[in-house]
């Protein structure tokens, strides 16, 4: 169905494309390692913890701010083109 069945989040970002095990993901708003996110997906809704994330030259960062930036997350290629919240 794709819709989130969370009490409370906010929209992160959307999955561009998922290679290698990591998603390339266009920020919405901001998010961070160890933020509870939701993969909002036809194929059925996952919430996990952010375990790590890269930015363009690859290198790990903690945090990302707002709009206007891509970042990597480790995610399922069956998530392809997700929506992304994170649990409030």
């Amino acid at each position: 169905e794709g819709v989130s069945k969370a009490h409370r989040s906010q929209y992160v970002g959307n999955v561009l494309s998922v290679q290698d095990g990591w998603a390339q993901v266009e920020v919405k708003n901001r998010f961070a390692v160890g933020d509870q996110i939701e993969i909002i997906h036809p194929s059925g809704n996952e919430i996990i913890t952010l375990s790590a994330m890269r930015n363009k030259k690859n290198e790990a960062i903690n945090i990302i701010g707002g709009a206007g930036h891509t970042v990597q997350i480790p995610l399922d290629h069956k998530y392809n083109n997700a929506l992304i919240a994170r649990m409030l």
